[in-house]
Protein backbone atom coordinates (compact mmCIF):
# COMPACT_ATOMS: atom_id res chain seq x y z
CA UNK A 1 0.00 0.00 0.00
CA UNK A 2 1.07 3.59 -0.56
CA UNK A 3 0.66 6.54 1.79
CA UNK A 4 -0.88 9.23 -0.47
CA UNK A 5 0.62 12.13 1.51
CA UNK A 6 4.24 11.00 1.54
CA UNK A 7 4.14 8.52 -1.39
CA UNK A 8 5.99 6.09 0.85
CA UNK A 9 5.36 2.36 0.58
CA UNK A 10 3.56 1.32 3.76
CA UNK A 11 3.19 -2.39 3.10
CA UNK A 12 3.81 -5.19 0.64
CA UNK A 13 1.28 -7.93 -0.03
CA UNK A 14 3.05 -11.27 0.14
CA UNK A 15 0.69 -13.64 1.93
CA UNK A 16 -1.20 -14.97 -1.07
CA UNK A 17 -3.57 -17.89 -1.44
CA UNK A 18 -2.14 -21.40 -1.79
CA UNK A 19 -1.20 -22.11 -5.38
CA UNK A 20 -0.32 -18.50 -6.00
CA UNK A 21 2.66 -18.09 -8.27
CA UNK A 22 4.14 -15.04 -9.97
CA UNK A 23 1.82 -12.03 -9.85
CA UNK A 24 1.98 -10.29 -13.24
CA UNK A 25 -0.90 -7.81 -13.57
CA UNK A 26 -3.04 -5.93 -11.07
CA UNK A 27 -6.20 -3.82 -11.05
CA UNK A 28 -7.88 -2.05 -8.16
CA UNK A 29 -11.60 -1.37 -7.78
CA UNK A 30 -11.95 1.86 -5.78
CA UNK A 31 -15.69 1.30 -5.26
CA UNK A 32 -15.50 -1.94 -3.26
CA UNK A 33 -11.78 -1.91 -2.43
CA UNK A 34 -11.00 -5.20 -4.17
CA UNK A 35 -7.54 -5.82 -5.55
CA UNK A 36 -7.33 -8.23 -8.50
CA UNK A 37 -4.08 -9.98 -9.36
CA UNK A 38 -3.41 -12.16 -12.42
CA UNK A 39 -0.74 -14.81 -12.71
CA UNK A 40 -0.04 -17.56 -15.24
CA UNK A 41 -3.07 -19.69 -14.30
CA UNK A 42 -5.82 -17.41 -13.03
CA UNK A 43 -7.06 -14.25 -11.41
CA UNK A 44 -7.13 -13.87 -7.66
CA UNK A 45 -9.29 -11.38 -5.73
CA UNK A 46 -8.05 -9.83 -2.52
CA UNK A 47 -10.36 -8.24 0.03
CA UNK A 48 -8.94 -4.74 -0.06
CA UNK A 49 -5.34 -3.83 0.50
CA UNK A 50 -5.03 -6.19 3.48
CA UNK A 51 -4.11 -8.94 1.04
CA UNK A 52 -6.69 -11.32 2.52
CA UNK A 53 -7.72 -13.87 -0.10
CA UNK A 54 -11.36 -13.53 -1.21
CA UNK A 55 -11.82 -15.81 -4.27
CA UNK A 56 -10.17 -16.89 -7.48
CA UNK A 57 -10.88 -17.98 -11.03
CA UNK A 58 -8.32 -20.56 -12.13
CA UNK A 59 -7.75 -22.69 -15.19
CA UNK A 60 -6.95 -19.67 -17.35
CA UNK A 61 -3.89 -19.58 -19.60
CA UNK A 62 -1.79 -16.50 -18.89
CA UNK A 63 -4.49 -13.84 -18.57
CA UNK A 64 -3.26 -10.42 -19.65
CA UNK A 65 -3.50 -6.99 -18.05
CA UNK A 66 -6.64 -6.33 -16.02
CA UNK A 67 -9.20 -3.52 -16.04
CA UNK A 68 -12.18 -2.92 -13.73
CA UNK A 69 -15.51 -1.35 -14.66
CA UNK A 70 -16.18 0.76 -11.55
CA UNK A 71 -19.90 0.85 -12.38
CA UNK A 72 -20.43 -2.92 -12.27
CA UNK A 73 -17.28 -4.18 -10.54
CA UNK A 74 -16.66 -6.59 -13.43
CA UNK A 75 -13.05 -7.36 -14.27
CA UNK A 76 -11.75 -7.63 -17.84
CA UNK A 77 -8.64 -9.43 -19.08
CA UNK A 78 -7.22 -10.72 -22.34
CA UNK A 79 -6.27 -14.33 -22.93
CA UNK A 80 -4.82 -15.69 -26.17
CA UNK A 81 -7.15 -14.22 -28.83
CA UNK A 82 -10.12 -13.49 -26.55
CA UNK A 83 -11.46 -10.89 -24.15
CA UNK A 84 -12.69 -12.23 -20.80
CA UNK A 85 -15.21 -10.73 -18.37
CA UNK A 86 -15.13 -11.84 -14.74
CA UNK A 87 -18.14 -11.34 -12.50
CA UNK A 88 -17.11 -11.09 -8.84
CA UNK A 89 -20.65 -11.67 -7.54
CA UNK A 90 -20.70 -15.28 -8.71
CA UNK A 91 -16.94 -15.78 -9.19
CA UNK A 92 -17.35 -16.75 -12.82
CA UNK A 93 -15.99 -15.68 -16.19
CA UNK A 94 -17.12 -15.64 -19.79
CA UNK A 95 -15.60 -14.91 -23.17
CA UNK A 96 -17.11 -11.72 -24.62
CA UNK A 97 -15.11 -11.51 -27.81
CA UNK A 98 -12.89 -13.59 -30.04
CA UNK A 99 -10.76 -13.10 -33.10
CA UNK A 100 -8.55 -10.28 -31.97
CA UNK A 101 -5.04 -10.03 -33.43
CA UNK A 102 -2.94 -10.64 -30.29
CA UNK A 103 -5.01 -8.65 -27.76
CA UNK A 104 -2.93 -7.40 -24.89
CA UNK A 105 -4.51 -4.79 -22.63
CA UNK A 106 -7.97 -3.51 -21.75
CA UNK A 107 -9.14 -0.08 -20.58
CA UNK A 108 -12.68 0.86 -19.60
CA UNK A 109 -14.54 4.13 -20.24
CA UNK A 110 -17.50 4.18 -17.86
CA UNK A 111 -18.92 7.41 -19.31
CA UNK A 112 -19.41 5.94 -22.77
CA UNK A 113 -19.70 2.33 -21.54
CA UNK A 114 -16.88 1.39 -23.92
CA UNK A 115 -14.00 -1.04 -23.61
CA UNK A 116 -10.76 -0.52 -25.47
CA UNK A 117 -8.62 -3.56 -26.34
CA UNK A 118 -5.13 -3.17 -27.77
CA UNK A 119 -4.40 -5.40 -30.76
CA UNK A 120 -0.69 -5.85 -30.44
CA UNK A 121 0.02 -7.31 -33.87
CA UNK A 122 -2.77 -5.35 -35.54
CA UNK A 123 -1.31 -2.05 -34.33
CA UNK A 124 -4.74 -0.72 -33.47
CA UNK A 125 -7.20 -0.51 -30.59
CA UNK A 126 -10.60 -2.18 -30.87
CA UNK A 127 -13.59 -0.29 -29.41
CA UNK A 128 -16.31 -2.48 -27.85
CA UNK A 129 -19.77 -1.42 -26.71
CA UNK A 130 -20.05 -2.41 -23.05
CA UNK A 131 -23.78 -3.09 -23.28
CA UNK A 132 -23.82 -5.29 -26.38
CA UNK A 133 -20.23 -6.67 -26.32
CA UNK A 134 -20.04 -5.83 -30.03
CA UNK A 135 -17.08 -4.23 -31.77
CA UNK A 136 -18.17 -0.72 -32.77
CA UNK A 137 -14.91 0.59 -34.22
CA UNK A 138 -11.14 0.69 -34.22
CA UNK A 139 -8.58 3.39 -33.57
CA UNK A 140 -5.49 3.00 -35.76
CA UNK A 141 -2.09 4.58 -36.14
CA UNK A 142 -0.07 2.74 -33.50
CA UNK A 143 3.07 0.61 -33.60
CA UNK A 144 2.33 -2.71 -31.90
CA UNK A 145 -0.19 -1.24 -29.45
CA UNK A 146 0.36 -2.67 -25.99
CA UNK A 147 -0.57 -1.11 -22.64
CA UNK A 148 -3.66 1.07 -22.25
CA UNK A 149 -4.86 3.62 -19.71
CA UNK A 150 -7.95 5.82 -19.77
CA UNK A 151 -8.21 9.22 -18.07
CA UNK A 152 -11.89 10.20 -17.69
CA UNK A 153 -11.10 13.80 -16.68
CA UNK A 154 -9.07 14.51 -19.82
CA UNK A 155 -11.10 12.06 -21.95
CA UNK A 156 -7.82 10.60 -23.22
CA UNK A 157 -6.81 7.05 -24.02
CA UNK A 158 -3.09 6.45 -23.60
CA UNK A 159 -1.58 3.71 -25.76
CA UNK A 160 1.87 2.19 -25.28
CA UNK A 161 3.69 1.49 -28.56
CA UNK A 162 6.38 -1.17 -28.97
CA UNK A 163 7.66 -0.78 -32.53
CA UNK A 164 10.49 -3.10 -33.50
CA UNK A 165 12.73 -2.50 -36.46
CA UNK A 166 15.60 -4.45 -37.90
CA UNK A 167 18.08 -2.99 -35.40
CA UNK A 168 16.26 -1.70 -32.39
CA UNK A 169 13.06 -0.96 -30.56
CA UNK A 170 11.18 2.32 -30.70
CA UNK A 171 9.03 2.82 -27.61
CA UNK A 172 6.49 5.62 -27.22
CA UNK A 173 3.13 6.48 -25.68
CA UNK A 174 0.34 7.97 -27.80
CA UNK A 175 -2.50 10.06 -26.37
CA UNK A 176 -5.86 9.81 -28.14
CA UNK A 177 -8.42 12.57 -27.61
CA UNK A 178 -11.59 10.47 -27.59
CA UNK A 179 -13.77 13.53 -28.15
CA UNK A 180 -12.12 14.33 -31.49
CA UNK A 181 -10.46 11.00 -32.33
CA UNK A 182 -7.11 12.74 -32.86
CA UNK A 183 -3.83 11.17 -31.73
Amino acid sequence: ALDPASLAVVGVLTDFHAGWDGPQYVAYDPVDGALYVANGTGIFAMAGLSGAFAWSVTGLEYPGPLAVDPGTGHVFATQNDALLELTPANESWRVIGNGYDSPFAVAFDGTRDRMYVSNRMGSDVVVIDGKTDQIVGTIGGFDNSAGLAYDPQLDRLFVGNEAYTFCCANYSVSAVDLGTGRI
